[in-house]
């Protein structure tokens, strides 16, 4: 069995057995590289990979195993993915600590997905939090987040366009009391 099949295999497991494959990784930090590098892969399979790095990343917390792949995340994003691997990696990086230059790339990204009607939903609802998280480090763009949130709610469905519009209110009143 090639090393592939045994990630495929590590990332086809059931829900049950997804707890078990997270304390695995927490356990192996030599598969933790095999699935960043298998998630940074053209396998349809691929997003699946990053899926399990963020579940990872909430159980235990930040890892320079994973955040030395950022900027190879980062250039996945300007590939022609497909949207839920789009998603799951906005959401790694967000995670993850990031240099000013980094940041700034994903900003861009983010920035130019939010208009992009040809994507789903959800991917540009992790792209505006991101955005949002960037306003708490950077609290003189929050007045832009909400030009930004009124030339794109028409194109949100009414759930997502509520969720933004009570975490920039959040974000906000946060960055008031600073």
């Amino acid at each position: 069995m090639n090393k592939n099949n045994n990630i495929e295999t590590f990332l086809n497991t059931n829900r049950i057995m997804r707890e078990h494959a997270i304390v695995k990784l927490n356990s192996n930090p030599d598969l933790i590289k095999e699935i960043a590098e298998y998630s940074l892969s053209d396998n349809p399979d691929s997003w699946r990979a990053v899926w399990i790095l963020n579940l990872y990343l909430d159980r235990y917390g930040e890892q320079k195993i994973i955040s030395q792949y950022s900027d190879a995340f980062i250039e996945n994003l300007q590939k022609k993915i497909k949207d839920g691997h789009i998603r799951e990696i906005i959401k790694l990086l967000t995670k993850i600590k990031l240099s000013e230059e980094q940041e700034s790339e994903v900003f861009d990204y983010c920035y130019s997905q939010l208009s992009n009607n040809k994507i789903q939903a959800s991917v540009r609802a992790v792209c505006f939090q991101f955005i949002l998280n960037t306003s708490k480090k950077y609290p003189e763009i929050t007045e832009e987040i909400e030009y930004i949130f009124n030339d794109i709610k028409n194109y949100l469905s009414r759930g997502i366009r509520s969720s933004i519009q009570n975490k920039i209110v959040k974000t906000k009143l946060l960055n008031n009391k600073k």
